[in-house]
């Protein structure tokens, strides 16, 4: 699974999100890639549309549930300002 992250987000905090990932990992029995991108433009382009699971800010979620067939899982409770979501159907 290929999990990408806002470089808003990975660059503030990039050990907690390779930690995550790594938990994620053993959560689900499953390879999870997270390669941080820090470069928005490279995000957009390219990181973001090869992702299966992404953490981003809620208007880009709504631009890519539109776009990309994307749809939101969850957000977090304490921090609206993001949302994690997940390709309809992983290749």
């Amino acid at each position: 699974m290929r999990f990408s992250v806002c470089p808003h987000d990975i660059v503030k905090q990039m050990s907690n999100w390779l930690t995550f990932a790594a938990y994620l990992q053993q959560g689900i029995g499953e390879s999870v890639r997270l390669e941080p991108v820090l470069d928005f433009t490279a995000f957009y382009e390219t990181d973001l549309p090869a992702a299966d699971l992404a953490f981003v800010n809620p208007m880009d979620a709504w631009r890519l549930s539109r776009e990309q067939d994307f749809v939101p899982l969850f957000r977090i409770e304490v921090y609206d300002e993001a949302v994690f979501i997940t390709k309809t159907e992983r290749s």
